[in-house]
């Protein structure tokens, strides 16, 4: 998923929320939402990269971006 992807990825995963910005204490509420909605997990420190909010040393997982599509959609 290139860069941009992952933007509106982003952009729409908040807007389901219903959040205008991510913090990480929003990522620990939005992975419960997530797993209310999907019943799939994706953990807090998960979310916390993938919103850039830690360090991210490696492309996230396609099961990861698959939830959150699954969410977002």
């Amino acid at each position: 998923m290139d860069d941009q992807a992952l933007k509106e990825l982003r952009a729409r995963v908040c807007l389901k929320a219903g959040l205008s910005a991510v913090t990480s204490w929003d990522c620990k509420f939005l992975s419960e939402e997530i797993s209310k909605s999907t019943k799939k997990m994706i953990s807090e420190t998960t979310l916390k990269r993938f919103f850039g909010l830690v360090a991210v040393n490696y492309k996230l997982s396609r099961y990861t971006l698959s939830i959150l599509e699954e969410y977002a959609d």
